[in-house]
């Protein structure tokens, strides 16, 4: 299965880390499309490529047979991009917070952080299989 355009504004990518690098294309593309500001464009691009590996390591366990799912979205005032996977979700209320000192020294659970603080807003649906990433114009 290889990236597929379904829409201008829909991007469906395989559950396979190797497809990653595919990310950079499409900020570029948003980048110029929507005439991103570069600092934005940064942040876009580092928040969707955690939103996506998590998709596909957390979501999907790298089913190669589950697709994830980018759909964006533009008006004025702000970009959205949302991720959704096809997994059975996580309690996204139950974060633990990877600046306390039991966590500091762990190797993962940094993702959601980093996508709070790179995104002007987050917002987890469906059971925690979609996040909405927001970035203000």
């Amino acid at each position: 299965m290889v990236q597929t355009e379904l829409t201008p504004r829909h991007i469906q990518l395989p559950s396979d880390l190797s497809y990653l690098p595919r990310i950079e294309g499409i900020v570029d593309n948003l980048t110029v499309e929507f005439d991103l500001p570069e600092g934005i464009a940064a942040n876009v691009y580092m928040a969707l490529t955690e939103a996506v590996k998590n998709a596909i390591v957390f979501g999907n366990h790298s089913n190669h047979d589950l697709p994830v799912d980018i759909f964006i979205q533009r008006d004025d005032k702000e970009v959205s991009v949302i991720v959704e996977d096809q997994g059975k979700g996580f309690d996204f209320s139950a974060i633990p917070d990877p600046t306390a000192p039991e966590n500091i020294q762990k190797i993962t659970g940094r993702g959601i952080f980093f996508m709070k603080n790179l995104a002007d807003k987050v917002e987890f649906s469906k059971n925690g299989t979609s996040v909405k990433l927001t970035f203000n114009l």
